[in-house]
């Protein structure tokens, strides 16, 4: 729900003034500030009036509906009597008989005219009830005290509104309906309590533009992630096709003869002698000397080696 602050003028009637107060317009404002204007002191909409206290002890009052925020506002004048003394103003809240935070101000010596503008002289929040007030209607009362020389002016009270109506309608004619001569900035002003037609358009720009943002996210991330795949799958594919090298035997196949170069002397069988023969001078003939290479030959030839019969040669 959208927070609204409704504007209460001090014009409207559902301020109950004590009898030592006074409206104020431009002939009777601040006469010991000459030269300056009522808007200078009011800033109230279209209205610009406020109520001046006539008395050292003013108090006022207000029926409301239950609120999380509610700020009083006002202005003072400390006019200068030209004796230097001081002046001095403080302000005393309560909600229900509870007390909230109020204000209080005093001057030294003065020479001059001082003057104060939309002062917060009573505040309150859900802190002030513990985090949240009850439903239903409460009343606060303002009791204020001044020195005689110190001008105090109401100008609106200010108060979050989480419906279209905060301030309490009651049997009281005074309650129920603000005055005519003075319309309440409910109607009039765009912090009323009914959201004007532009905060409606901002709130609709913004629902807009956070889905739009939502979507564009979402769409961004599933396009990395689509992209992501594919590369891998073309990463895959292309290690896939790759070329291999082809090995055709084992790392140390068996060779069924010794290795010129190893130092291991063949092993013969069934000779007597591994020197050759010596040389002839006769006939030239051969005679099986008997031995044969150990080893299986079975993976260089299919079948059992046939020998050449001995020979003569003449």
């Amino acid at each position: 729900m959208i927070t609204v602050w409704e504007v209460l003028d001090d014009s409207d009637n559902r301020i109950q003034y004590d009898a030592e107060w006074t409206a104020s317009g431009n002939d009777t404002l601040f006469t010991g500030l000459p030269g300056e204007g009522l808007n200078q002191h009011s800033l109230s909409g279209d209205v610009h009036t406020l109520h001046e206290a006539t008395t050292v002890n003013p108090s006022f009052a207000l029926k409301f509906n239950a609120t999380s925020g509610l700020v009083v506002y006002a202005a003072w004048i400390s006019v200068a009597p030209g004796d230097g003394s001081s002046s001095s103003i403080s302000t005393e809240c309560a909600v229900d008989g509870e007390k909230i935070p109020g204000v209080s101000s005093s001057f030294g010596s003065k020479t001059r005219a001082i003057s104060v503008h939309w002062q917060e002289i009573c505040q309150m929040d859900s802190e002030s009830f513990g985090g949240a007030m009850a439903p239903g209607e409460h009343e606060m009362v303002v009791n204020i005290t001044k020195s005689n020389d110190m001008g105090l002016y109401l100008d609106y009270i200010s108060m979050i509104s989480s419906t279209k109506k905060t301030l309490a309608q009651s049997g009281s004619p005074s309650l129920a309906s603000p005055s005519p001569a003075s319309p309440s900035p409910a109607s009039q002003s765009p912090t009323s309590s009914s959201p004007s037609p532009g905060v409606h358009r901002g709130n609709i720009k913004e629902i807009i533009g956070g889905t739009i943002g939502g979507i564009v996210t979402v769409a961004l991330i599933l396009l990395g992630f689509l992209l992501w795949t594919k590369r891998r799958k073309e990463r895959r594919l292309m290690e896939e096709q790759m070329p291999r090298a082809f090995v055709d035997q084992q790392a140390n196949p068996y060779n069924p003869f010794p290795n010129p170069k190893s130092s291991q002397e063949p092993r013969y069988v069934l000779g007597t002698s591994p020197n050759a023969p010596e040389t002839q001078s006769g006939p030239i003939s051969h005679t099986d000397s008997g031995w044969r290479m150990t080893g299986n030959i079975t993976p260089l030839l299919a079948e059992e080696p046939e020998l050449p019969p001995g020979y003569t040669a003449t």
